[in-house]
């Protein structure tokens, strides 16, 4: 191993002094060191970051100056540099300072006068970047299975095996740190007693001892009888239900509830000593919310399959809980889809469609916009104006929204009315760039109650700009992007019989 205080640079001193200047010019860590893990020269976030001068670091061994080794430690990047001849980069977290740190080796065509290579070495702070990418995969991973949960919702299955595929999706999300076992209890109405419905890797013994849980007991049955998610670290003493023998763990039971009524609640499990973490807990919130939503769904359209009147409720239930899906995952268009519904059906009765030909608009109106359950949240509610491939991301909501729907039997074309929301009469429209007439009346009408809703309404990124330039919009392209027939309706609505979009 060679000595500290060996090996210098061959340049001269402008050079130096250029070189200093550039690293210095870096906000994280760059130094330029030989093979033999001499530092030659350091630049001031170094120096600040070690809190010693320049004339202390410059010439001293890498691994004992910053990490107090005698000698290189095992993987160390600089080595693998020497030795693939190749350039290095790494990332790697340190547990003591709990960031995550990018490590990056090159070579230089600067020599040391023994002959040794000199390289560039940075070390940069990514602990931002790598959180921002954790809660972008976790934001894809919770999208995957609302939309997971929505699509399920729309087979014909009884209401166990939605629960049992639901609890498995639920468990099988990475990210978080739950135990690989749960339950789901829906309440007896007639006991005020949750029932164990559904569970995944509970032992004989539990199954038999929680089948019931009155309100009130256990952690279970107190999130029931409050509505309120319970959690718990450890086993106390209100974790009532106990037995010789039961290992230690903590919960998530958070309940399920619909329009003010306790439905069930959902049980989780966590290692003994887990933290509550907020994502963690919203998160389940948001899936006993959406699976209350599926089960009082479910239940409705049992109950009520052999009537068509009935079913056609419930497949509005549905509707708008899909619809709730969406305004959940983007807060600032709240109520946007239902807005737009409403003016929609108005224009329709004006052109005279027949009461079951605007049911049909009105169900499309209200879940026009489904398909941006695939869209990050953090796109949909960005301050600012959103970026070319944004953007394109956000126009994909037509398609996947067809995607969703396209296999369910309506008697109405309500897939191809959400596919065309978005198409123009002059062609510039998107997906499929449609003209005329070969776009549905339905699909041209939700176009102009769309942009009149949006236009007036605010957005992140703006303001409301108001009714009146949203009129002027439609007014000033009536018969290029809007039908003609369709903006004369709307025009009337507003400015003769005074008609109200209600913000």
């Amino acid at each position: 191993m060679s000595t500290p205080n060996s090996g210098s640079i061959i340049w001269d001193d402008r050079a130096k002094a250029y070189i200093q200047i550039i690293l210095d010019a870096f906000p994280f860590y760059a130094i330029l060191l030989d093979e033999e893990h001499h530092i030659l020269l350091a630049n001031k976030a170094t120096s600040e970051a070690l809190g010693l001068q320049a004339d202390e670091i410059i010439g001293k061994y890498c691994p004992r100056l910053i990490h107090g080794m005698a000698g290189p430690f095992p993987g160390c990047p600089l080595e693998e540099a020497v030795t693939t001849k190749k350039s290095v980069i790494r990332e790697y977290y340190d547990p003591h300072t709990e960031h995550w740190l990018e490590s990056s080796i090159f070579h230089t065509s600067f020599h040391t006068a023994d002959g040794h290579t000199v390289y560039y070495h940075a070390t940069r702070d990514i602990s931002e970047k790598k959180r921002n990418a954790i809660k972008i995969r976790q934001n894809y991973e919770e999208q995957a299975i609302l939309l997971s949960l929505s699509r399920l919702a729309l087979e014909k299955v009884p209401l166990k095996n939605l629960l049992d595929r639901a609890l498995d999706l639920l468990l099988s999300i990475k990210w978080l740190e739950l135990e690989s076992k749960g339950c789901l209890f829906l309440v007896d109405p007639n006991t005020a007693e949750l029932v164990m419905s559904a569970s995944f890797g509970l032992g004989e013994y539990v199954r038999n001892e929680c089948a019931r849980v009155p309100f009130g007991r256990c952690l279970c049955g107190r999130a029931a009888k409050t509505q309120q998610s319970v959690f718990a670290s450890h086993i106390t003493a209100e974790h009532e239900i106990q037995y010789s023998g039961i290992s230690p763990h903590g919960h998530y039971c958070v309940p399920m509830v619909f329009e003010g009524k306790t439905l069930g609640v959902l049980n989780t499990y966590t290692v003994d000593g887990h933290h509550n973490n907020k994502a963690e807990d919203d998160f389940l919130k948001l899936f006993a919310n959406t699976m209350a939503g599926l089960i009082a769904r479910k239940r409705t359209e049992d109950e009520l399959e052999q009537s068509l009147e009935n079913l056609r409720k419930a497949s509005d239930g549905m509707i708008l809980a899909m619809a709730n899906i969406v305004e959940q995952r983007d807060p600032y268009t709240a109520g946007h889809q239902k807005r737009v519904a409403r003016l929609a059906c108005a224009i329709a009765l004006e052109y005279g469609m027949s009461a079951e030909r605007i049911e049909g608009m009105r169900m499309a109106g209200i879940i026009h916009d489904i398909g941006k359950i695939s869209i990050p949240a953090e796109i949909l509610s960005k301050p600012g104006r959103l970026t070319a491939l944004e953007y394109s991301l956000v126009k994909t909501h037509s398609q996947i929204g067809f995607d969703i729907l396209k296999d369910i039997d309506f008697p109405w074309p309500i897939a191809r009315i959400v596919l065309q929301h978005h198409e123009k009469i002059d062609g510039s429209g998107y997906p499929q760039g449609l003209q005329g007439n070969d776009i549905l009346l339905e699909a041209r009408i939700l176009a102009v109650a769309d942009v009149v809703e949006a236009i007036a309404s605010p957005r992140p990124y703006r303001p409301a700009i108001g009714l009146d330039k949203a009129l002027e919009e439609i007014e000033g392209k009536s018969g290029l992007l809007y039908d003609a027939a369709v903006v004369g309706i709307c025009l009337s609505l507003f400015r003769e019989k005074e008609f109200k979009i209600d913000l």
